[in-house]
């Protein structure tokens, strides 16, 4: 074993050194956190490299924040010899946003194109208020009023991967339903609110592009249309990434997932790892759109405040409630001020509360 690799096996207990040196094909590394699952991803980037199993640039790393990202980039720079910089190391968002940028002519976009940051989103819909088909969704009293809601759907949809033509099938859909029903008025309303927004959808992606403009949704949603549009780019890209992997798996979304599979379809040399212990305790109160509640007590269709990333949040409607035994150790910590925090043991956290 040569001197680079020892120094990168240095440290490691048993299971770890078998995932840093897994060989080819798809591997799913699952553990709490605070056991090394950051370090592992790092160590198996070097020892790709130092193993000469891909070069720097053929191994693509992904993550969910910038300060993840640079973290990861770091610890790699310490375990290889200087020199070794090409790896692509970034969250989701900045690596499909490079994309975007090297192939911008491809999906039609000038390559010094703007993203929108969430408040310059809402500042470009109130801008162009009166170019949406909007009737029932800008209410002559309060025009403004649903600005917010409908662009975290169009979010939402974004991460579903729905496009807009797919919302516009699915309106399709309902309004055949509803002229086959015609005593059912709910379901003439409902049909009449969605052609709203797929139709308000359509618009505000047409506004961005004759702007010059993408929101975050699209740093994904465009790669994923820049590769199904054009196989001859996907397959560039798949050749290029001969490895990937992507830390803290179980927070991708669905249109991150199918990202992920269009790219590691030719080698299927891809590492995921994850916790899978993202549970709540009972009694733990989740913040609704109406308030608090146990997290017991909510039902399907109910809607949730959520993270979207870049440490913005939104309101998502909850699809499936469902519960899990898991013997597990709970702690809890109490504050001075006498507020309580119920954790599960590899997830204990340190916190500020005012």
């Amino acid at each position: 074993m040569s001197v680079w690799n020892k120094k990168i096996l240095q440290g490691l207990h048993d299971e770890q050194r078998e995932a840093v040196t897994y060989g080819q094909g798809p591997l799913l590394i699952v553990a709490g956190a605070g056991t090394g699952k950051t370090q592992v991803i790092t160590r198996r980037i070097a020892y790709l490299v130092s193993a000469k199993m891909a070069k720097p640039e053929e191994i693509l790393a992904l993550t969910f924040t910038e300060k993840a990202a640079l973290e990861m980039e770091e610890r790699v720079d310490v375990l290889v010899p200087y020199g070794y910089t090409e790896f692509w190391i970034s969250t989701f968002h900045a690596f499909g946003d490079r994309i975007l940028r090297e192939k911008a002519l491809e999906i039609g976009l000038s390559s010094d194109f703007q993203v929108l940051s969430t408040p310059e989103q809402v500042i470009f819909f109130r801008e162009h208020l009166f170019d949406f088909p909007l009737s029932y969704y800008r209410p002559l009293g309060n025009p403004t009023r649903y600005i917010q809601a409908i662009l975290n759907l169009v979010s939402r949809a974004k991460d579903e991967d729905i496009s807009p033509e797919n919302y516009l099938d699915y309106v399709r859909c309902l309004e055949k339903r509803a002229k086959e029903n015609p005593e059912d008025e709910a379901l003439q309303e409902i049909a009449l609110k969605e052609k709203e927004i797929a139709l308000s959808y359509e618009k505000y992606q047409e506004l961005l592009a004759t702007s010059g403009k993408i929101d975050f949704g699209d740093q994904i949603n465009l790669t994923l249309k820049l590769f199904r549009e054009h196989p001859s780019i996907l397959k560039e890209y798949q050749r290029r990434f001969r490895y990937i992997l992507i830390d803290e798996f179980q927070d991708t979304n669905y249109s991150q997932f199918q990202l992920v599979k269009l790219l590691a379809k030719e080698h299927r040399n891809i590492t995921v790892v994850g916790d899978d212990d993202q549970c709540l305790p009972p009694g733990t109160l989740v913040t609704m759109k109406k308030g608090e509640k146990k997290i017991e007590e909510i039902k399907p269709g109910e809607e949730v405040i959520t993270a979207v990333g870049k440490g913005y949040t939104t309101y998502s409607r909850v699809r499936e409630v469902f519960k899990r035994k898991k013997k597990t150790r709970f702690l809890t910590f109490y504050t001075e001020n006498g507020y309580r925090v119920k954790v599960t043991d590899n997830h204990k956290m340190f916190c500020f509360v005012p």
